[in-house]
């Protein structure tokens, strides 16, 4: 196992981080995937700790943003040190815990878990470290709990946070803990990259049977004069409802024929791997779980079975058992191919040591808030330029790969070369509610303070909603927002505010069974 650890490439920064600690209260770690930063940067800061006699005193909290990888990140740590999940490696995940012994420890929790903590205890008495992993994914616990760490640490001169950071993009993580009077810089570590096998990346014009180059160019063309007709037109905004409906439809239909050659891209390379002989595992991404079981279905239906025998379909998905989710890092029997089907989940929180190609939808599913209904939805979206680049990292780490993606060259060059970060393009209601509970200064001051602050017309809404729910009221000593008895009671329960304050006057009023029929159906996706 040791020999297996400092092969990673991240050993080359370990000196240099622990020594950067010593002096510098935040840190920036940068490397790609399977680089090593989320396994080794805990572990060397614990070792150093307990080398240089301050064992007692340094508790470890590394963030994650999703379950599966706190989880399986604490279990591989703990495999490394020899030991059982409980001992100086523990995890925190909603419903779901084992704590590690009380000092000289790491704990790798889901960042709503650090921040109910952060509700409960403010100053984070006790904790020496927070890592903060994935840091580049921009959730919006992620960015909400950026803004309360640069406030801790200017009260904690004691506590040291590490921002780790999968993308090159991670300088401006840096210049935003750099104090903002000084010309004092927050250290930026590189970890060095590693020797890949090559990745062959396949559009999908490529993979046409010719013609397909000139038909780009002809869509390109196309959506070019029809720019110049929407330049001379007035009414661009009197959209007709017919035409929204119709490009919606087209939308599904688009994305249903996405999947459907995403599955046969998938069955192709699979039988390609099998006749070669290899093993290893086949990384299709999409965009959610409907996806997920079309796509099985597909490839159920339409694989010959003498194939199908060979392949092990496994979806990877949040909301499917831990144990199922495990899966994954199996190494698959000789002859067999792994078929992973997984939504953004493997992008970078979960490293497949096996993976031979990745079969790449270009789709995402993210919430967004329209203003118009005043709720959130979750629709499907196409992804970055940084995320497909992330993809496309997956493969090559054990042999050479390749990747599919099933769009084309102009479709990749029209990506946001990164995804907007979820602070400004969801409703705010729980991130404000929080934020009273956290702050007298007032929210809307508060939340400027972000990387990327939302705009003030969604903090306003949020705060006129939070008003007439009852949930806050004015605080007339500070001039900021306080929580009602009801904000306490909606600020603990992990739901859109006014789904709570239903639920709680359902069971105030005895009514809860149909309460909660209602509640559920508002809490999920528009079945029209």
């Amino acid at each position: 196992m040791k020999r297996i650890r400092d092969a990673l490439p991240i050993k080359a920064i370990r000196e240099d981080l622990v020594k950067a600690l010593q002096t510098h209260q935040v840190v920036v770690v940068s490397g790609g995937t399977g680089s090593g930063k989320s396994t080794q940067c805990p572990q060397y800061i614990l070792e150093d700790a307990i080398q240089q006699g301050e064992g007692p005193n340094t508790r470890i909290i590394v963030t994650q943003p999703r379950r599966i990888a706190a989880i399986s990140v604490a279990e591989r740590v703990a495999a490394e040190r020899d030991e059982p999940i409980g001992n100086s490696v523990g995890f925190a995940v909603r419903l779901h815990g084992n704590s590690p012994r009380d000092a000289a420890n790491i704990e790798f929790v889901t960042t709503g878990v650090l921040l109910r903590r952060l509700m409960r205890d403010q100053n984070l008495e006790g904790i020496s470290h927070v890592m903060i992993d994935e840091v580049h994914e921009r959730d919006i616990n992620t960015d909400f709990l950026l803004v309360l760490l640069r406030e801790l640490i200017t009260t904690r001169p004691d506590l040291r946070v590490v921002l780790m950071s999968a993308t090159l993009d991670a300088e401006s993580f840096s210049d935003y803990f750099a104090g903002e009077d000084t010309q004092e810089k927050v250290p930026l570590m590189s970890v060095p990259t590693k020797p890949r096998w090559p990745v062959e990346i396949v559009h999908l014009e490529d993979m046409l049977d010719g013609g397909g180059e000139l038909e780009v160019e002809d869509e390109m063309e196309v959506s070019e004069d029809e720019d110049d007709v929407d330049d001379d037109d007035d009414d661009v905004d009197d959209v007709d409802p017919a035409l929204e409906d119709m490009a919606m439809k087209l939308e599904d239909e688009v994305s249903e024929l996405t999947i459907q050659l995403l599955a046969e891209v998938a069955k192709h390379v699979a039988a390609i791997e099998t006749d070669a002989g290899r093993k290893g595992s086949i990384l299709c991404f999409l965009p959610g779980w409907d996806e997920i079981k079309s796509a099985m279905a597909i490839l159920e239906e339409t694989t010959d079975p003498e194939l199908y025998e060979k392949l092990n379909v496994i979806p990877l998905h949040s909301t499917i058992p831990q144990e199922e989710q495990q899966k994954v890092f199996i190494p698959a029997p000789d002859g067999v191919v792994k078929v992973i089907l997984a939504t953004n989940i493997a992008e970078s929180s979960v490293t497949i040591n096996d993976v031979l190609a990745v079969v790449d939808s270009g789709l995402v599913r993210e919430m967004s808030w329209n203003a118009e209904s005043g709720m959130s939805t979750m629709g499907t979206v196409g992804t970055s330029r940084a995320s497909a680049t992330q993809r496309t990292g997956r493969a090559g780490r054990v042999a050479p790969g390749s990747c599919y993606r099933i769009y084309s060259h102009g479709t990749l060059h029209a990506m946001a070369e990164r995804p907007t970060p979820e602070i400004q393009r969801t409703a705010l209601e729980a991130t404000c509610l929080q934020t009273c509970s956290m702050t007298n200064t007032g929210v809307q001051h508060f939340l400027s303070k972000a990387m990327d602050p939302p705009s003030d017309e969604t903090v306003e809404y949020a705060m006129d909603r939070l008003f007439k729910l009852g949930a806050i009221k004015t605080n007339e000593a500070s001039g900021g927002e306080v929580l009602t008895p009801m904000g306490r009671l909606l600020s603990i329960l992990p739901l859109d505010p006014g789904t709570g304050r239903m639920l709680i006057m359902g069971a105030v009023m005895k009514c809860l069974d149909p309460v909660l029929t209602a509640a559920a159906c508002f809490s999920s996706r528009d079945p029209f």
